[in-house]
């Protein structure tokens, strides 16, 4: 509640939305009456609350070719924190874990929220093998096998079209290894289920399960499923159903 009363007298759009809304700010009591601004409004708006110079500004993909949402981060270490928490909640510490990364479609525009958490899971973490990989698919293979063989837990993480262009070159028995793929062909290959993606991949990568990630450029939190689709949230994360 004091988050709302906050962002609706300093957030000038959020706070225009809510007189276009007739909202009695005074009767707003309870989160599940907190009306939610429209995801949107952050390809027209500059949504912040005051006057700052953004530390980060984080680009949506733009996978609908309609516009790119533009979020403003007062502060990095707000998204460093958030996201560190996140995944503790799921895997536990990120530092214990080498990170590969597997993000084509990210890597090759600016400004992308998920390359900045992986690029600081890689920064911080304990083994000196974490990297990313754009085109270098031998070089992510070997450095697998070499983590495998030495019983280092790694997580690989993938845009779907990449690693199914992965697996259709390697294959592989991945014991030590978590795969967390973070959604989308991005046009680059034609649309597929997520169950028969993921049966694709539990086959040519011996996995019993493949894990994911939701985040959205427009929040700060990011979701996890350890297995079969099915999202955890981290308690700064929570999830309400609306009528639009």
């Amino acid at each position: 509640m004091e988050v709302f009363r906050f962002q609706s007298e300093h957030c000038e759009v959020y706070s225009q939305y809510l007189n276009y809304l007739h909202t009695d700010r005074a009767k707003i009591t309870q989160v599940q009456h907190i009306p939610y601004l429209p995801i949107e409004f952050f390809k027209s708006f500059e949504i912040k609350s005051g006057q700052f110079e953004p530390q980060l500004i984080f680009e949506s993909s733009s996978t609908t070719g309609v516009g790119v949402s533009k979020h403003m981060l007062h502060d990095s270490k707000w998204y460093e924190q958030s996201v560190t928490h996140a995944f503790h909640y799921a895997f536990g510490p990120a530092s214990n874990y080498c990170h590969l990364a597997l993000l084509p479609s990210y890597l090759e525009r600016q400004n992308s929220s998920l390359v900045y958490q992986v690029d600081f899971f890689i920064r911080n973490s304990a083994y000196s093998e974490s990297a990313f990989f754009l085109h270098n698919l031998d070089d992510l293979y070997a450095t697998i096998l070499a983590n495998e063989k030495a019983k280092i837990p790694t997580v690989l993480w993938g845009v779907s079209f990449a690693l199914l262009d992965f697996i259709e070159l390697y294959q592989m028995d991945l014991e030590h290894t978590i795969v967390i793929e973070t959604g989308g062909m991005k046009g680059r290959r034609k649309e597929i289920t997520r169950e028969d993606m993921h049966e694709q991949l539990s086959k040519r990568l011996n996995l019993r399960a493949v894990a994911g990630e939701y985040g959205m450029t427009e929040l700060m939190s990011q979701a996890y499923s350890k297995s079969h689709g099915l999202y955890h949230c981290p308690p700064q994360m929570q999830i309400n159903i609306r009528e639009i």
